[in-house]
């Protein structure tokens, strides 16, 4: 099981799931494909030093538009699951200006969203189609350097907008990652 830095549980964990897969490998001598099970599903992984991939299954559900009335004026704001809740807003430019922690948890908690929220991760697409993102974590309830499934969600969002079938995105940490389809 997962646990967020509040104590709560988390179905999911890209990052963490990553870090499990490696240390796996690095330090109990696991072969380098392996498979993480986690409170969602069992993840395939592959280590190879640094660098750990994970193969996701799909979404269990197709990506919805959301209508949030009463929340603040966002543009083309998306739920999906990865594991755990998603909601992925899409800013037209000024992402690193935006007051995160004046808009996210308004729309972590939207009523819309059931009790359990979501996580919401904001992003736009650079003028050399790269995505940058910003997310804020339920269960932490700040901003988070990198949420790994809020930018797989946010990557399926754009790849399905783009017809593309792999996105860059470059989380708030600076790390780039690139999420295929």
């Amino acid at each position: 099981a997962y646990r967020n830095s509040d104590g709560s549980e988390a179905r999911f964990c890209a990052n963490g799931t990553r870090c499990a897969a490696r240390v796996a490998v690095e330090v109990l001598g696991c072969s380098s494909s392996l498979v993480v099970a986690t409170g969602w599903c069992e993840i395939p992984a592959q280590v190879d030093g640094a660098q750990v991939r994970l193969r996701l299954p799909a979404p269990p559900a197709p990506p919805r538009r959301l209508d949030l009335p009463g929340s603040p004026p966002v543009r083309d704001a998306t739920w999906l699951e990865i594991g755990v809740p998603h909601v992925v807003v899409e800013l037209e430019k000024d992402l690193g200006a935006l007051d995160l922690p004046g808009v996210a948890p308004l729309l972590r908690r939207h009523p819309a969203l059931g009790p359990a929220g979501a996580n919401v991760s904001f992003f736009e697409v650079t003028d050399d189609g790269e995505v940058t993102v910003r997310s804020w974590e339920r269960g932490v309830e700040a901003e988070t350097l990198s949420c790994g499934s809020g930018l797989v969600a946010v990557a399926l969002v754009v790849m399905a907008r783009e017809r593309r079938r792999e996105a860059r995105l470059r989380a708030a940490s600076g790390d780039l990652i690139t999420v295929e389809a």
